[in-house]
C-alpha cells in the first residue's frame, strides 16, 4: 500500500496536499479474476456460433467454407429454426397442418453435391424433372417433366415377361438383337 504524498498520482487541491492511499488485492484473488476472463472462443461456444465465424480460430478445422457453413446450419441456426416451427405450429395450427422453414437455400454454395442429390433422385424415380426445376425455383416444363423414371432393373419380376414381349414386338424384322 502507498500512503502519503505520491508525485504523480496525487490531485493538489488549493494550496494543501491531499494524500493518497493506493488500493490492493490479495494475489490469489487476482489469479482468479484473471481465471474467469471469458475469451472469445468460450463466448462463441456459449452463444452456440463456430469460431471461425467471429475471427475467433486460429486455424481452420475444416477443408473448406462450405463445410464450415453447414457445420454453422446444423449446430446454431437447425436448433433455433426447430424451435421456431414447433412454437408456430402449438400456438398458432391446428392438427393437419404443420410449418416447416426450408433451410435448403443454405446448401446452394455447394452446386456439385445439389447436381448429384438431383440426379440420384432423379434416376431412382422419387424426383421428377419439374421436381428438380422447382426445388432449383425454376418454371415446370410442362406435363412432360411430371414423369417419374426408374431404373429398368428395378422392375418387379413379373413384369419381366410382359417387357420381353413389348422388346420383340418393337424390334425391326430381319434385325436380330
Amino acid at each position: 500500500m502507498v500512503q502519503g504524498r505520491h508525485p504523480r498520482c496525487c490531485p493538489r487541491a488549493g494550496n494543501s496536499d491531499l494524500g493518497c492511499t493506493g488500493i490492493s488485492l490479495p494475489l490469489q484473488q487476482l489469479e482468479y479474476i484473471q481465471q474467469q476472463k471469458l475469451s472469445t472462443e468460450q463466448i462463441a461456444r456459449i452463444y452456440g456460433v463456430p469460431p471461425h465465424l467471429i475471427g475467433a480460430s486460429d486455424s481452420p478445422t475444416y477443408a473448406s467454407v462450405e463445410q464450415q457453413g453447414l457445420e454453422f446450419l446444423q449446430y446454431t441456426i437447425q436448433p433455433i429454426v426447430v424451435g421456431l416451427e414447433r412454437t408456430i405450429e402449438m400456438m398458432l395450427l391446428e392438427a393437419p397442418f404443420i410449418y416447416r422453414l426450408n433451410l435448403a437455400a443454405y446448401q446452394r454454395s455447394d452446386i456439385k453435391s445439389r447436381y448429384s442429390a438431383y440426379a440420384v433422385g432423379r434416376q431412382w424415380g422419387w424426383l421428377s424433372a419439374n421436381d428438380v426445376r422447382a426445388l432449383e425455383e425454376m418454371n415446370g416444363i410442362g406435363a412432360q417433366g411430371d414423369v417419374y423414371v426408374s431404373p429398368l432393373n428395378m422392375i418387379p419380376a413379373t413384369d419381366l415377361a410382359t417387357t420381353a414381349q413389348d422388346d420383340e414386338q418393337l424390334t425391326p424384322q430381319g434385325v436380330t438383337t
